[in-house]
């Protein structure tokens, strides 16, 4: 965890770049850099927490359309 705290982007900083462009990068660094350590913590709680509940969703067989699904994209755009 604190590798991954220490910075957000850092290790896939090329990959970005190249993907996204310097700008898409340096604002998510500046996003990520810009959050206290509770926040960032919290921040992968929730994602963590997040992912989880999508994966259980496709163990469970849910379609895309159901309610539940629906609530997740809502969490996860927010």
């Amino acid at each position: 965890m604190e590798m991954m705290l220490d910075g957000f982007n850092d290790p896939y900083r090329d990959e970005a770049v190249a993907r996204w462009g310097e700008r898409a990068f340096r604002e998510s660094d500046d996003w990520w850099r810009g959050k206290t350590l509770r926040e960032q913590v919290a921040w992968k709680r929730d994602t963590d927490a997040l992912v989880a509940a999508w994966a259980q969703a496709w163990r469970d067989g849910a379609a895309f359309v159901r309610d539940a699904l629906h609530e997740y994209v809502r969490v996860s755009m927010s």
